[in-house]
């Protein structure tokens, strides 16, 4: 061994006598040198993988800038125009309270002028602030609301024609034996518009001389005396009528024809429910026209007034019958719906 050291120190051979030795003992060594190298290879592909972030950091960065810069452009672009604009604002302002005392001045006087009609409002008028009724403008109501009656009442005697009501007008007892039966009992209840249904224990009665009808009449024609009748039934006879038809001659003769504590029991189309129905889609507009029209194509006649429980409440009340009660509304039949009601005539004078 220390020989071999001193073969090392000798100059330049012994420099290179140790480097031979290294050399022949490097071998020993490749498990280090691999691992070495294995560890180079991985910081190698950590510091790809820094790189790559650094320049996809750079070019965000680069976006950013971008970004800020043209904020920062169109802050300035903002404030210079705010400026520019500020005064046409200011300006504005000013012509706007110019204009409010202008319009100040001309209500001022547009009240002066309305001043010397005050005296053509109605009594009643309220003083509030609300539009009142002027005294030419009542005066119009006036004769507006005459031009109404007047045609009410003239319009259902023109749709009459005196000929054909005095032929048709005789009524025509059918079934003879039941007509006097319930007559003599005190106890005659009218059935109108009978075709059907019919019932045993009223008398039937049709304008047209059908199965199961006992007396052939009009309406407002029945074979019997005022003030003897217990009850008059229909069923969808009512909207076959005119309003006016309805409120000036059909219910005030039923009404008179009923004794003391009689009844009237109406089964109608109900309008209301039908229309509700078909806004809110229930069923088709075919159904809809014939439920408040009737089938034409089946020869119905169809309504000639659109009704509703209310106003037919309305309509009996006027006529004088007491203790109206509405037993049922929106019933469904046929296409459309229907209501009912019932009325006494007062047991008083």
């Amino acid at each position: 061994m220390d020989n071999r050291r001193s073969i090392f120190e000798i100059p330049v051979f012994g420099y290179l006598v140790h480097l031979a030795d290294a050399l022949i003992k490097l071998p020993r060594n490749d498990y280090r040198v691999a691992k070495l190298r294995n560890d180079v290879r991985g910081l190698s592909q950590r510091v790809s993988k820094i790189d790559n972030a650094l320049k996809r950091f750079e070019i965000e960065l680069s976006a950013f800038t971008a970004a800020l810069e043209q904020n920062e452009a169109d802050s300035k672009n903002f404030i210079e125009t705010s400026e520019r604009h500020w005064a046409h604002f200011s300006n504005s302002t000013g012509d706007i309270s110019a204009f409010g005392h202008e319009l100040q001045m001309v209500s001022e006087r547009i009240e002066a002028m309305n001043r010397p009609y005050s005296r053509y409002r109605t009594a009643d008028s309220p003083q509030d602030g609300k539009r009142y009724e002027t005294g030419t403008e009542a005066r119009i109501r006036q004769i507006w609301e005459r031009i109404n009656r007047t045609r009410q009442d003239i319009l259902p005697e023109l749709m009459l024609d005196p000929n054909e009501a005095e032929e048709i007008r005789q009524p025509y007892i059918v079934d003879r034996a039941k007509y006097d039966g319930a007559k003599a009992r005190g106890d005659l209840r009218f059935n109108l518009g009978s075709a059907s249904p019919a019932f045993d224990d009223y008398v039937n009665v049709d304008r047209h001389n059908r199965p199961h009808v006992d007396v052939v009449a009009e309406f407002d024609a029945l074979p019997a005396e005022l003030g003897s009748v217990a009850e008059i039934f229909s069923s969808h006879l009512v909207e076959h009528y005119p309003q006016e038809a309805l409120r000036r001659r059909m219910l005030p003769y039923w009404h008179r024809l009923l004794r003391k504590d009689g009844i009237l029991h109406v089964v109608a189309v109900d309008a209301s429910a039908t229309i509700a129905a078909a806004t809110v889609e229930r069923y088709g507009f075919e159904d809809f026209r014939d439920a408040l029209l009737g089938d034409r194509d089946q020869g119905e006649d169809g309504p000639l007034n659109l009704l509703s429980p209310q106003i037919m409440r309305d309509l009996l009340i006027e006529a004088g019958f007491d203790d109206v009660e509405l037993l049922a509304s929106g019933r469904p039949t046929g296409k459309g719906f229907e209501f009912e009601i019932k009325a006494a005539k007062s047991r008083f004078p």
